[in-house]
């Protein structure tokens, strides 16, 4: 990664906005994903293209088994410093038919309850003192 590009991710991480990379897939990505919410554009927020270009994985959903290492590959591509966030109950916490496993993969990360999500939620709980 060039200067100019390190250069551009800290302020990109100074609170100028992020770019953030969804993963994951329930009711929550589509909300999050199909188009950029009112509170990630007054944040500055845009949607990275691929892990490589993103400051922060936003996970929805459950994460079984199967898809605990993929999630994995997809954190460790984020540049560092990294940020999660778990969005919605199911990311997060055991459900009606399982558990996830983002808890354990993340447990650092920053929580975001709820069914639906408010996207202002979201950019709150991805704030400057977010762990990286």
């Amino acid at each position: 990664m060039g200067a100019l590009s390190t250069l551009g991710r800290r302020f990109t991480a100074g609170g100028q906005g992020l770019a953030y990379y969804p993963v994951g897939g329930t009711c929550c990505l589509p909300e999050l994903a199909g188009g950029e919410p009112e509170a990630f554009e007054q944040a500055g927020w845009t949607r990275a293209a691929s892990p490589r270009h993103a400051d922060l994985l936003l996970v929805t959903g459950p994460v079984n088994g199967k898809l605990a290492p993929v999630v994995a590959r997809l954190y460790q591509q984020v540049p560092a410093p990294r940020r999660a966030v778990l969005v919605g109950g199911c990311a997060h916490a055991p459900y009606a038919d399982g558990a996830s496993a983002a808890a354990a993969l993340f447990g650092e990360a920053r929580r975001v309850p709820g069914c639906p999500v408010d996207p202002a939620a979201v950019v709150s709980a991805a704030g400057e003192d977010a762990p990286p």
